[in-house]
């Protein structure tokens, strides 16, 4: 059996953006053949009821061209109708059931159309971030699928073509840089999959959207993923076809160039370098030849190299845990890392650190440990002041800490005496310290 795979991405991957905007991701369909044969009859059924019903109100200049203007933004916002897009003029008000109808068509002819979510913590700029994304998104598919000894599999990328993010070397000689991406990616997936000798199996290259009609039919599924609104995809999800891919679980997929890439960002920033080591323990805690590269780097750092440590933890919890809406995927994998911390890092921020976090992933849970609360509550009363630098600071950090464990130890189960001392300690304490009066609303 043959089969393909498409994809293409939307975003300029320049910087992290909230999921809720939709903006940096790689994302396509997987199939098997004869459907990359048949897909210009398959969208050209869905489209020419359409177009006929244009062509009798409004005439033929306001036709939908295929594969030509068959691209979503633009066929959504008139506004970005622009450059290559300039000359789609088909009706916006038409544009919501002719997408209907497309996806509807398809429905049945793919295995399952897919996604990245997430964006890496550490970048260098724009086309390391595009790559990084797609190499994690392609692990995670790759691993979906069960290939049979027999079986091929065709992967089509739509190209980025720009001058930005290629360089002038690159798009002087853009056919032999696409072709190194795809070599790269080869030799990864030949590495991480060893055993399921895929080396063989699987051809990368890069095409145009414009011209190939299955990038084009990529492209409406990007959209169509990043304007959520649009319910385009309600069907696929209640069928299970529409599968999320979290970049951040590809560190389950080790190559032997991982461990010397880790070593290497170490020797050039040691915060760097044990952030990655630890995200990738956390994903691998059994891989041997991994723990002893991340303990050798911990033993190296000095007092200057732990503190700002301490920074990137504080920075990187908060994120997983506060800051991402998809933070509920989160909780196992950061309680393993920080798991992780904890093995090789002592002293009181890092106690701070990785006690308050625990909470939070219980309080998320709703699975709230009242004897981790209280040891934390008796750290901060110990060594607050020092730790987060002053006792007012501590006084926030105690109230914040109380009140987020409220809602799962008492609200949630109706058992509000389990708090009742903690609410009461709280407002005495800071009464004392902020000078208020019994009925200020603090």
């Amino acid at each position: 059996m043959k089969y393909y795979l498409f994809i293409d991405e939307t975003g300029n991957f320049a910087k992290k953006t909230k999921i809720n905007n939709n903006t940096n991701f790689v994302a396509g369909w997987f199939c098997q053949q004869p459907v990359p044969m048949q897909i210009r009859q398959i969208i050209n059924n869905a489209v020419t009821p359409h177009n006929q019903e244009v062509e009798e109100t409004l005439g033929k200049d306001y036709l939908l061209k295929v594969p030509d203007h068959l691209h979503f933004i633009p066929l959504h916002i008139p506004r970005l109708r622009t450059g290559a897009d300039d000359k789609i003029t088909f009706p916006m008000e038409k544009v919501p059931p002719l997408m209907s109808s497309i996806f509807n068509n398809l429905e049945e002819k793919i295995v399952f159309a897919f996604r990245s979510t997430g964006f890496p913590r550490y970048y260098a700029n724009e086309q390391s971030t595009y790559i990084e994304i797609l190499r994690a998104t392609l692990l995670q598919v790759l691993n979906k699928i069960e290939l049979k000894k027999e079986d091929k599999i065709e992967i089509l990328i739509a190209s980025r073509r720009i001058r930005l993010f290629m360089g002038e070397s690159g798009i002087k000689n853009s056919a032999e840089y696409e072709r190194n991406i795809c070599d790269n990616l080869r030799n990864e997936i030949s590495e991480v999959f060893a055993e399921k000798s895929m080396a063989d199996q699987i051809n990368i290259v890069m095409a145009s959207a414009r011209k190939e009609m299955c990038l084009a039919v990529a492209d409406l599924f990007c959209g169509a993923m990043r304007n959520e609104k649009n319910n385009y995809l309600e069907s696929y999800k209640k069928k299970g076809k529409l599968k999320k891919f979290s970049i951040h679980k590809a560190f389950f997929y080790l190559s032997n160039r991982t461990i010397p890439r880790i070593r290497h960002i170490f020797s050039e920033d040691h915060t760097m370098g044990i952030m990655l080591g630890l995200e990738h323990l956390a994903m691998n805690p059994l891989n041997n030849d991994l723990k002893k590269a991340v303990d050798s780097m911990c033993k190296k750092i000095d007092a200057e190299d732990q503190r700002l440590l301490e920074n990137e933890l504080q920075s990187y919890l908060e994120e997983k845990l506060i800051k991402d809406p998809n933070r509920y995927e989160n909780l196992n994998f950061t309680k393993t890392f920080i798991n992780q911390v904890e093995e090789r890092f002592t002293g009181r921020r890092i106690n701070a650190l990785t006690a308050r976090n625990r909470i939070i992933i219980g309080c998320h849970k709703g699975e709230i440990e009242l004897v981790e609360v209280q040891t934390y509550l008796d750290l901060l009363e110990k060594h607050g002041a020092e730790i987060f630098n002053g006792m007012y600071n501590v006084a926030q950090e105690r109230l914040e800490t109380i009140l987020f464990m409220v809602q799962p130890a008492a609200f949630n189960v109706f058992k509000f005496e389990n708090v009742e001392k903690y609410l009461t300690h709280i407002f005495i304490r800071r009464v004392s310290i902020f000078h208020l009066t019994i009925g200020v609303i603090w």
